[in-house]
């Protein structure tokens, strides 16, 4: 298997990017489980917009529904940053 390339002397984050019809969100995580979870609230404060039933039980499907029925947009971006000296 081959390495992973990670440059030293930097950081890990993941960068979602919301798409709404009010312009678009950017918002920066140490986690991608940050990024999800942020991600989730989002579709749970707008659920309402999409659909009268309860959000689902199960969140990814939650966020998968939303998403279909939405004409926002996201993507989960895993990116380095440069620590500076």
């Amino acid at each position: 298997m081959a390495e992973i390339w990670r440059p030293r002397l930097a950081s890990e984050v993941w960068v979602l990017v919301l798409e709404h019809r009010d312009g678009q969100d950017v918002t920066v995580h140490q986690t991608e489980a940050g990024a999800r979870d942020y991600l989730l609230a989002y579709c749970q404060e707008f659920w309402r917009e999409v659909s009268d039933a309860p959000f689902p039980l199960e969140e990814e499907e939650g966020v998968a529904e939303y998403f279909q029925a939405s004409t926002d947009r996201y993507s989960i971006n895993h990116c380095y940053i440069r620590n500076g000296r």
